[in-house]
C-alpha cells in the first residue's frame, strides 16, 4: 500500500522531486522489513509469478512489464505474463479511478490521504501462503507520474505480493516516504526473496 497526503495531488509533477530531498533530509532512522508472516503479508506460494494486467491502461501495463522483467533478472524468481486470467494467475493488477474499494478510501475524502496503490492476498493455499494477489493502481495518481515513479509503484506492490512488508530503508523499493523513482530491488530485499525461492 502506498498512501500520499490528499494536498499533494494536484501539484504531483512540482512536488515529487523536492518531496524526495525532504524525505530523505527527514528520515528516520532505517528499518528493515519483515518478510512473509511475521509482516503484512502471506509468502507467495511460489517462486514462479504469473502476471495478467489486460485490463490497464498502456503506460501502467508497462510499468508491469519492466517489473517482471527486473524480478526475473534480479531474483532467483520467474515470472511471466498471463494471457488468461484463471485461478492459477499469481497476480493481477487492474487500475482505475478509484473512490472506495474494498471499504478503503481511495480518495482521501475521509482520511486527507489517498491511496496511490494497494496489493492484497485474495486466496491462500491451505498453508497460509498467498496464491493469488490482486494490485489495483489509482488512475488519479498514476496519471501524473513519471515512468520511472510509476516502476517503482509497480515493484513496491509485487513486493508485497511476494511477502515483503513496508521498509524505512533508503534504497528500498519498500520504502513509502515518498514516491520515488527506485527501479531496482536493493540487497535486503533480494537477500529475502532469494532465500524463500533459491
Amino acid at each position: 500500500m502506498i498512501t500520499r497526503s490528499l494536498s499533494a495531488r494536484p501539484l504531483l509533477a512540482a512536488v515529487l522531486t523536492l518531496g524526495l530531498v525532504f524525505a530523505l533530509s527527514q528520515a528516520t532512522p532505517a528499518r528493515a522489513n519483515y518478510f512473509g508472516p511475521s509482516g503484512c503479508c502471506a509468502y507467495a506460494d511460489n517462486g514462479n509469478h504469473g502476471f495478467n494486467q489486460a485490463t490497464m491502461v498502456a503506460y501502467n501495463s508497462t510499468a508491469m512489464d519492466y517489473v517482471r522483467g527486473v524480478y526475473a533478472n534480479e531474483t532467483n524468481m520467474t515470472t511471466f505474463y498471463d494471457a488468461t486470467e484463471d485461478p492459477s494467475t499469481d497476480v493481477v493488477a487492474y487500475d482505475q479511478y478509484y473512490t472506495t474499494y474494498w471499504g478503503l478510501d481511495w480518495d482521501g475524502s475521509s482520511t486527507g490521504r489517498n491511496i496511490l496503490a494497494w496489493t492484497k492476498c485474495i486466496d491462500h493455499t491451505l498453508g497460509g501462503e498467498c496464491d493469488r494477489s490482486e494490485s489495483r493502481y489509482d488512475l488519479a495518481d498514476t496519471d501524473g507520474m513519471t515512468t520511472a515513479q510509476r516502476r517503482w509503484i509497480a515493484l513496491h506492490e509485487t513486493g508485497h505480493s511476494v511477502g515483503l512488508d513496508h521498509s524505512g530503508i533508503v534504497d528500498s523499493m519498500m520504502q513509502t516516504n515518498c514516491v520515488c523513482s527506485i527501479i531496482h530491488i536493493n540487497a535486503h530485499d533480494k537477500t529475502h526473496i532469494n532465500s524463500r525461492w533459491p
